[in-house]
């Protein structure tokens, strides 16, 4: 069909419930690995991964002001891998990733601690980051200050144009309005 495979047959499950699939999938594959006719019996199925369901009560966050693009954009800032900035050094290029420490990750009580804002813009992503300020120097140490002075002037360059248009944060490292914020676990 219209995906990769690792092998010559290949077999595909479809339902419109994950817990159907979660049931399924290893019990045929169990019965196909029994079977002498095949070998190397593999699924591609990976639920060995954290995950969390959530249900968002859309009227309650519509009437706190926060709409559905600005809580994908908040989650995906804490727990996807945002690029949210490029640092331009030498013949080499940097990209600065957004994302929560690992430690923050482990556990869905952080959910409890995630906040979205009311006044997110039209903009997103890399179009609206944010990048960090100042010098960045990398390599052996040959680097000198004027190199250093040269690279932190180019990132401040950059980062003036991507703050220029003075918007709310949506999926953004910093924002440079005042904003309000909602607590994730409020709706």
């Amino acid at each position: 069909g219209g995906r990769q495979g690792y092998a010559q047959y290949q077999y595909t499950l479809l339902s419109d419930s994950l817990d159907t699939l979660d049931t399924w999938v290893p019990k045929i594959t169990a019965a196909l690995k029994k079977n002498p006719a095949l070998r190397d019996v593999v699924s591609d199925k990976q639920a060995a991964g954290l995950d969390v369901r959530l249900h968002i009560d859309r009227s309650l966050a519509a009437r706190l002001g926060v709409n559905m693009s600005e809580i994908d954009n908040t989650l995906y800032d804490a727990f996807g891998q945002r690029l949210v900035s490029t640092i331009y050094e030498g013949m080499n290029q940097y990209h600065v990733v957004m994302e929560v420490a690992p430690r923050f990750w482990q556990s869905p009580d952080t959910l409890k601690d995630i906040y979205v804002s009311t006044s997110g813009g039209a903009l997103s992503g890399t179009e609206s980051s944010a990048a960090a300020v100042g010098a960045f120097a990398s390599g052996t140490g040959s680097a000198t200050a004027a190199a250093a002075a040269s690279s932190a002037a180019r990132n401040f360059q950059l980062n003036q144009l991507t703050n220029s248009a003075g918007r709310a944060s949506t999926g953004t490292a910093l924002s440079t309005t005042q904003e309000t914020m909602v607590p994730l676990a409020a709706f």
